[in-house]
């Protein structure tokens, strides 16, 4: 650690300098005034602290959405440390998280992630072995089925006593899943006789 004295205006200076990994901690330095009978030691403790490092910009994101059967990824910030020592990064991540360069790639394909959260943790270490720690929630939402062409609702259909009505049911998807069901549900009383002509599913 580089430590020198000057004098300027009677005035004496002590200036550190510390440079290395090895340097971070607490150090000691005795001074001695002495003249030609005695000698009296002065001691004085430096500290060299050392700052973790950090993600700078944009900042980390705490939370993501990944869509079943998608893949999306995620690029993580810029990164520094004040010291300009090295940066380590490693990451504990869900089995369908995989972290690659400076990417995290999302690909969920299992039907059970649907409607779940998961935490993953990504952590910045420099050489010296400060660290810091980022959280990020992860969503697999459960999107709703629709109608392919758009359908929102159906207009009212009036029938003759004894008589046959027909409606046409559009076809429909489902963003997440690839056999979606079409089930009949009817919210008012009486009930009446209602039959699917066809396949309930794609």
């Amino acid at each position: 650690m580089g430590i020198s004295v000057s004098t300027t205006g009677g005035v004496r200076t002590l200036t550190v300098s510390p440079t290395l990994a090895s340097e971070v901690g607490a150090h000691t330095v005795t001074f001695t005034v002495s003249d030609s009978y005695t000698s009296v030691p002065l001691t004085l403790t430096i500290t060299v602290t050392n700052t973790a490092p950090y993600f700078t910009t944009p900042a980390f994101s705490t939370t993501f959405t990944a869509y079943l059967n998608q893949v999306s990824t995620y690029n993580l910030p810029l990164k520094q440390d004040d010291e300009g020592h090295s940066i380590t990064i490693t990451t504990s991540l869900a089995s369908f998280i995989t972290f690659s360069g400076n990417t995290l790639t999302f690909s969920p394909t299992a039907i059970s992630l649907l409607s779940t959260s998961t935490s993953i943790s990504v952590t910045l270490t420099d050489s010296v072995g400060a660290f810091t720690t980022y959280s990020m929630i992860v969503s697999v939402p459960n999107r709703p089925p629709y109608f392919t062409d758009g359908t929102t609702s159906f207009a009212p259909v009036t029938v003759a006593m004894n008589s046959v009505a027909t409606v046409t049911i559009p076809s429909f998807a489902d963003p997440d899943l690839t056999t979606p069901g079409l089930y009949l549900t009817q919210t008012t009383t009486p009930t009446v006789a209602a039959t699917f002509m066809g396949t309930t599913s794609l």
